[in-house]
This record gives C-alpha cells, structure tokens and sequence, in this order.
C-alpha cells in the first residue's frame, strides 16, 4: 500500500511498519442491528482511515504547493491551501493560480494514488461575475 511506502520514506523503523501492516489487514468489526451482525473490515474506502494517517499522505503536497509560487499569499505566509483528512480547500487571487494548483495536485494524486472527486468539488470566485470566463 502507498501508506506504508511513505512511511518508509520518512524513515520510520520497519519492525513498526509491519506492526502497523499487520494491524490494519487484520482490523475487523461486528455490529448488531435488529439482531443481525454486520462484519466488515475497519479500513476507509480510501484506504486511508484517519486524520494522522491522512497527514502522511499530503505533507509533501503542501510542500509542493507552497513551494509553487502559486496560491494565497498573506505577507510571506503561504496561505493556498488548507486541509483536513481528505478535505482540501484551494485558495488563488487568479484563475491561473488556481489552475497550476489543481494541476500539481492532480499530477500528485496520480503519483500517490490519491484520487479526487470532481463531482464533489466546488469553485467559488470573487469579483469575476462569470467563473468560467478563467
């Protein structure tokens, strides 16, 4: 799995590695509802399954996007993008800015497995009355 390739990357000991591997491929869980069990596997569709582990995977796309150029600058502080889990909000004073974000997300995305859904992606602009004018 990509997750623990980028551990090993971080170079986190590999005896904890496979702790968590084993840990992970052996989650399970039971539920009762109106007296029939339900079993499934504990482990997100994203194969993701938590924040701390959600952070492993886009630390360096944060990297990559403020070291871009591109994106919401307050001062000095790189203001572009803003994350939590697998929520991220992408912040551009320009259509072009905003495009070269998506961009190195999408190109990060198909290097990490990380696929984003467009249908439930949104754009809101301010001061251009016709967003597809960008």
């Amino acid at each position: 799995m990509v997750f623990f390739k980028k551990l090993m990357e971080k170079n986190v000991p590999v005896a904890f590695i496979r702790i968590l591997y084993n840990w992970y491929n052996n989650l399970r869980c039971s539920v009762r509802w109106n007296n029939v069990i339900i079993c499934g596997e504990m482990w997100s569709s994203s194969g993701r399954g938590s924040v701390p582990i959600s952070i492993c995977y886009v630390d360096e796309l944060i990297t990559q996007l403020r070291h871009s150029s591109y994106g919401l600058h307050i001062g000095q502080l790189f203001a572009g993008c803003a994350f939590y889990a697998d929520d991220i909000a992408l912040l551009s004073a320009s259509c072009y800015g905003l495009q070269r974000l998506i961009n190195i997300c999408e190109k990060y995305g198909t290097e990490w497995d990380i696929r984003f859904n467009p249908t439930k992606s949104q754009l809101i602009n301010f001061g251009i009355p016709n967003p597809s004018a960008c």
